[in-house]
């Protein structure tokens, strides 16, 4: 959302660039307007999707509220992501000379953002310090941290309540169809909670409710946001050198 933005702000406008050196422009000046007008732009977007999200999700309850409050620090991470990606779209504006390069390097942009990430695949040991350059990294991390992912069930744990709990109404219509005489009575009601109260390691399922990325602490919030501002703040460094070394203005 917030790459498509900006991908095209300069490249596509290099002519006219170009030609209003001439009458003194300044491009340090120029980029620092293009930026404020980005962020401002990032955050109308940000505001209606957050207003359009908490009307159409039920976002998780988060049981140890953060310093600045849940919607308050939801908001503040979706700016955070959408002006990293505005500004990553910049400096790609930047670097490339016509809006064909632009938009050819953006599918490609966009497909390293998911696989470095380390979200949607697993990446072998040596490649992980790759996944400290995607905002999708620190953007999902953010989130999930906010929500303390960490403490909610997993799909696997709810089938596997399912099937506990299949089991146990089995277990007790079987016992309950043993006729042991007049004078014994089974007490189904036990049975059935021994076997739904079954203590599994969800490990064996794959499931980790202990990962420090999502630790739902204030501190650990605050660090993901610096690491989307310093993703942000490295794009605008390379966008003002590309800018200056890409358009002429001696």
């Amino acid at each position: 959302m917030g790459m498509f933005d900006s991908i095209l702000a300069v490249c596509g406008n290099r002519r006219v660039l170009e030609r209003d050196k001439f009458s003194g422009l300044h491009p340090s000046a120029y980029l620092l307007a293009l930026i404020v007008f980005q962020a401002w732009h990032a955050l109308l977007q940000s505001a209606i999707l957050f207003c359009i999200t908490r009307v159409l999700i039920a976002w998780p309850y988060l049981s140890s509220p953060l310093l600045f409050g849940e919607p308050i620090s939801c908001f503040v991470t979706l700016l955070l992501i959408t002006f990293a990606a505005q500004m990553l779209g910049l400096a790609v504006s930047c670097l490339v000379k016509r809006n064909e390069h632009a938009l050819t390097l953006a599918p490609f942009l966009l497909i390293y953002e998911l696989i470095m990430s380390n979200t949607l695949f697993g990446l072998p040991d040596w490649l992980l310090p790759l996944r400290e350059t995607t905002i999708v990294r620190w953007g999902l991390n953010a989130l999930g941290s906010l929500y303390d992912i960490d403490a909610l069930p997993w799909q696997g744990e709810g089938k596997l309540d399912e099937i506990l709990e299949m089991e146990a109404k089995e277990a007790t219509d079987a016992v309950s169809g043993i006729d042991l005489g007049p004078d014994v009575e089974i007490d189904t009601s036990a049975i059935h909670d021994a076997i739904v109260q079954l203590s599994i390691d969800p490990s064996v399922m794959g499931v980790n409710h202990d990962l420090a990325e999502y630790a739902a602490t204030d501190p650990h919030v605050l660090f993901l946001w610096a690491g989307l501002g310093v993703l942000a703040l490295v794009a605008i460094v390379v966008a003002l050198v590309a800018f200056k070394r890409k358009v002429d203005w001696r």
